[in-house]
């Protein structure tokens, strides 16, 4: 690695939805933009997410020198206080990021262990390298996101972490892409691929405000509506449009009071003008008539609020045959499933649901277009062009735009080097994901996870027995303590006493002689395996404890 040269590695986000990181590594130095958490699958039981193992991440590449954090959504910023304590460097963002930081270290009961530093639109930090960080405001479905221009006195690489060209948003200053030229020339492009797909321009922000109007002036006695909490923006168009129609505006969801909350701290909006009531445990039932309901649960999660209204677990918010429920929002892939779930469950109750798939107009993604993708291209003229933040398909559409920069396809863990040569692959070190459970916040390997899915599927089965220490004889003859998940209750001891009866002979005739306790467990644990398979059809996952005395 030469001195004016800079080596890169996309740690997670390519080839995959969320756990976006990406590390810059700079003259001994490393730069950490994002870290991001993706959200459990279907397959993985009581795991909140993954996060990249980043014990192994800075054992490969050194400790970092600072956090740089491009805005707040989770896939971006989720697993920060999972490994901050372990791993502490200062921290750089904007003001609405490190609200929600803070809310987060104030929710695990962290502490910062090194500076945090507040950054704007047009800021520019230089760090001790000689590298030079400068934010870039841009339009996205948070407030305050910003692309990042890392610089040192050779090498120019814009990373445009999430944006779309909005041309007239609603409450902030629109990007303006031909300002843009300036920063040329730009030896790579880190660009968001996730909507590389759709074609044209991206749509505003403001286009969704007509569809819902139309849905908010209608009779239903309620209109529950949710949509991303983070989204502060469509947060205040709702609430506008139901003032101007003369409802009451409600809040019932926790994540959506604290970014009202943050944005009146902030002065994005007059929280006089925009006025919501918050909806409590101690809230009585809200009147029939005329009311606009915020609610949480647009991914159709088991725990949100929406859930708990369609389950009658919140006593203010009973869900009614006459009401609509509007989701203005998009499935982030993978909760399709779920989504459909509560939807049935909401119809089921005979209120009526709308949602892209019936109204394409009462939701706009914060993700650039092709056409926005090709628009920042063609203003920054990229030497190079890396697409990230997206399935294969995603990353393979920006390659697909027929750029004049040469293209390179990264998976995680790919290192680059850049330098005034261009830029080239040396090696690719994938790192593990760490499964962090739901409820103890534990992170745990695959192996476990493995382990806990086999459970799931197999059942379990406990052995235990005892044997002597000096002669080897079964002072307790090894049996089947406990089975779960395998037959049903009334059909265990019938089960227990046949394969008892199978082993008998076994047991008595194998030499356990020259065996360690743990051969002889081992040993015990494939018989009984073999004989419970034998009789319930399927690999069960058994597990032997035989003690010696």
């Amino acid at each position: 690695m030469t001195d004016d040269s800079m080596r890169i590695t996309p740690i997670g986000g390519c080839g995959e939805f969320g756990k976006n990181l990406t590390l810059y590594m700079y003259k001994g130095s490393v730069y950490v933009v994002d870290c991001g958490v993706k959200f459990a699958e279907v397959w993985q039981p009581g795991i909140m997410g993954l996060i990249a193992n980043f014990d192994q991440v800075f054992a490969a590449y050194g400790a970092p020198t600072a956090y740089l954090l491009t805005h707040g959504h989770e896939d971006h910023i989720g697993a920060l206080p999972l490994f901050y304590e372990d791993w502490p460097a200062p921290l750089y963002t904007t003001a609405w990021t490190m609200e929600l930081i803070k809310i987060k270290f104030e929710k695990y009961r962290l502490s910062f262990k090194s500076k945090t530093h507040v950054v704007k639109g047009g800021d520019k930090i230089t760090f001790a390298d000689e590298l030079c960080v400068e934010w870039l405001t841009m339009n996205h479905s948070i407030p305050m996101t910003c692309s990042l221009l890392i610089s040192t006195p050779k090498l120019r690489i814009f990373h445009s972490g999430d944006f779309k060209f909005d041309p007239d948003p609603p409450y902030e200053q629109p990007t303006e892409v031909k300002a843009l030229q300036r920063l040329r020339p730009i030896d790579l492009l880190l660009v968001d691929s996730t909507n590389s797909a759709a074609p044209g321009d991206s749509l505003s922000e403001k286009t969704v405000r007509e569809p819902l109007r139309a849905y908010l002036r209608g009779d239903h006695p309620r209109i529950f509506l949710t949509t991303f909490a983070s989204n502060l923006w469509r947060l205040l168009q709702v609430i506008e449009i139901a003032q101007e129609l003369g409802k009451r505006v409600y809040a019932c969801s926790r994540a959506i009071e604290t970014s009202l909350e943050i944005g009146a701290r902030l002065g994005l909006y007059d929280a006089d003008r925009y006025r919501v009531t918050v909806i409590t445990k101690t809230t009585r039932r809200i009147a029939a008539d005329q009311a606009v309901v915020l609610v949480s649960g647009c991914q159709g999660e088991r725990f949100s609020t929406l859930a708990s209204i369609v389950s009658d677990r919140v006593r203010a918010c009973a869900l009614g045959a006459d009401d609509l429920v509007l989701f203005s929002s998009r499935p982030i892939p993978g909760n399709e499933l779920a989504i459909i779930k509560l939807c049935e469950r909401i119809k089921e109750r005979g209120a009526r649901v709308v949602s892209v798939r019936e109204d394409r107009g009462i939701h706009v993604s914060g993700h650039a277009h092709s056409q926005d993708i090709k628009n920042l291209i063609e203003v920054l003229a990229p030497k190079t062009l890396m697409p990230v933040h997206g399935n294969y398909s995603h990353l393979d559409g920006v390659q697909k735009l027929n750029c004049e920069a040469q293209v390179f396809m990264p998976t995680n863990g790919d290192l680059f080097e850049l330098s005034q040569a261009g830029l080239k692959p040396l090696a690719s070190e994938p790192v593990d994901d760490l499964y962090i459970d739901a409820e103890s916040l534990v992170p745990l390997s695959f192996r476990t996870m493995k382990s806990r899915v086999r459970l799931g599927e197999s059942g379990l089965c406990e052995v235990v027995g005892v044997i002597d220490k000096r002669n080897r004889n079964w002072l307790l003859p090894p049996h089947i303590s406990n089975m779960t998940g395998i037959i049903e209750d009334d059909g265990i001891a019938a089960l227990r006493q046949r394969v008892k009866d199978a082993l008998r002979e076994q047991l008595h005739s194998t030499d356990f002689a020259n065996q360690t306790i743990a051969q002889v467990n081992n040993t015990v644990r494939i018989m009984f395996r073999r004989q419970v398979n034998l009789y319930v059809g399927k690999k069960t996952f058994v597990t032997s404890n035989v003690v010696e005395v």
